[in-house]
């Protein structure tokens, strides 16, 4: 019995640990400001990390993070670098 009670412990304990990891999603569509184009394959990343990706053809990205970075940093040839802070552990539309 008490092997019983250990065994559903051990399984329940690193469920519970999962359940309170928090998030960070940042997604959006990057666009010229002067034209009003969709701009593909901008650099979308977490400042000094290399979590990040590229908009795809229609200038739309998504990017997740689970380790409280906080600034986004949006690249492109031609394009002055924008920096954008969002809060730890929400969804945000940039």
């Amino acid at each position: 019995m008490k092997f019983r009670f250990f065994a559903i412990v051990l399984c329940l304990v690193p469920a519970m640990c999962l359940a309170q990891v928090k998030s960070t999603t940042v997604k959006g569509k990057i666009a010229d400001a002067t034209t009003g184009e969709a701009l593909p394959f901008v650099q979308v990343y977490f400042d000094g990390t290399q979590i990040g990706t590229t908009t795809d053809i229609d200038g739309r990205y998504l990017l997740k993070n689970e380790n409280g970075y906080v600034t986004v940093m949006f690249k492109m040839v031609g394009y002055k670098t924008e920096v954008k802070s969002v809060q730890y552990g929400t969804n945000a539309i940039l």
